[in-house]
């Protein structure tokens, strides 16, 4: 599967992030797409109707621009041979056996029937079959991962992948224009990439965060840190 998949990572010029994320692609034997920054003096981001959601200011909705644009550039130049794009931000963690997961875990894709999964976010506590909210969908073949389809509450777009179908469509309907008619919906990829469409998420995760973030008060970095506390194991990313 790996393939047949094109990947990216988001980044805002800062280099100590590109570096580190291009080792760790590298450890694997990949090399990531790096997607050009959005600046604050792109036209789109005036565009946008942000006032709604104080918490959805231009940075975000710039980051949001970087996954659609990685996106389209996934589209415009690749082929059909490629069936998935993958994205992810620059400050996550990877498994150290991520090919040979990577691998297990899209063996499910079509029998899942999705548009979009999950491999790395903000989940907050171990997951487990039976949790509440989370409706647990399939097993992996070798029993080691689980599939959930993830509530509309768990928030991050750590990495994921969609199909060639799918970001097709993301690219086609959550344009500038869209944003501007529909208000009500955020210009978040949380919200809009990873929440559209047929949806699950893997656990446990082949990707997480660091356990920091830029942005946010100290309540949203004591959430990160938690996330990375609950999840993290030293034996198992790098």
């Amino acid at each position: 599967m790996i393939q047949k998949t094109k990947i990216y990572c988001i980044n805002f010029n800062d280099s100590d992030r590109r570096t580190k994320m291009s080792n760790r692609f590298q450890f694997i034997g990949l090399t990531p797409h790096f997607t050009e920054p959005v600046y604050d003096t792109d036209p789109r981001i005036a565009a946008v109707p942000l006032a709604q959601y104080p918490h959805i200011v231009p940075r975000t909705s710039a980051i949001m621009l970087q996954h659609l644009d990685s996106m389209t550039h996934f589209l415009e130049t690749t082929d059909s041979e490629y069936e998935y794009c993958l994205i992810c931000e620059d400050d996550v963690m990877i498994s150290r056996q991520f090919l040979t997961e990577y691998e297990t875990v899209m063996e499910k894709w079509d029998s899942l029937g999705i548009d979009v999964l999950l491999l790395g976010c903000l989940q907050f506590f171990r997951l487990y079959v039976g949790a509440a909210w989370y409706d647990h969908l399939c097993d992996s073949s070798d029993g080691n991962f689980q599939f959930f389809r993830h509530p509309d509450h768990l928030w991050g777009s750590q990495m994921y992948v969609v199909s060639r179908k799918h970001a097709e469509y993301l690219t086609r309907t959550y344009t500038v224009e869209y944003a501007q008619n529909h208000p009500e919906l955020p210009h978040n990829p949380d919200w809009v990439i990873t929440k559209m469409g047929r949806r699950a998420m893997v656990y446990p995760m082949l990707a997480m965060e660091e356990g920091d973030t830029k942005i946010g008060d100290d309540s949203q970095r004591n959430f990160h840190r938690t996330v990375f506390q609950e999840n993290y194991d030293e034996t198992r990313y790098m």
